[in-house]
């Protein structure tokens, strides 16, 4: 080993000495005490600790927000002219329904292909349907 890695390597130890050591001394902190050293590092270090502890408020009505993005409804709006019979085939094939309820269905376009779709399933939807001649949106 190079002198440098075994000084990085000694610096990282030492570090984490150190680090055992605060976290020993805070564990010993009365609650006051503790909440007057975190005034005195948010002050220190400029931080905004009511913008710090509703960050998380925030960041779970974005998942929320992210998980209702995360699915869409599949609409078929139409088709292609000369593909009524390759889109016809791929309703069939992803609603899983008979030959007679899919020609009825892309007959009477615009329709639903399906709802709540996770959004890569409803990708590969969109790729089939497009691929077969037809025009896909989501909702």
């Amino acid at each position: 080993m190079s002198d440098e890695v075994k000084k990085t390597e000694e610096t990282s130890k030492k570090i984490t000495r150190n680090l055992d050591a605060i976290v020993e001394e805070l564990g010993q902190l009365t609650v006051m005490e503790a909440a007057d050293l975190a005034k005195k590092l948010a002050k220190a270090w400029d931080l905004d600790l009511d913008a710090l502890t509703s960050a998380p408020v925030a960041q779970a009505g974005e998942t929320a927000q992210a998980e209702e993005s995360a699915t869409v409804t599949v609409v078929l709006k139409e088709f292609k002219e000369g593909a009524k019979i390759e889109v016809l085939k791929a309703v069939k094939a992803i609603k899983g329904i008979g030959l007679m309820e899919s020609k009825n269905f892309v007959e009477d376009l615009p329709k639903e292909i399906n709802q709540e779709v996770p959004r890569d399933k409803a990708e590969e939807m969109k790729k089939k349907l497009e691929d077969a001649g037809g025009t896909v949106e989501f909702k």
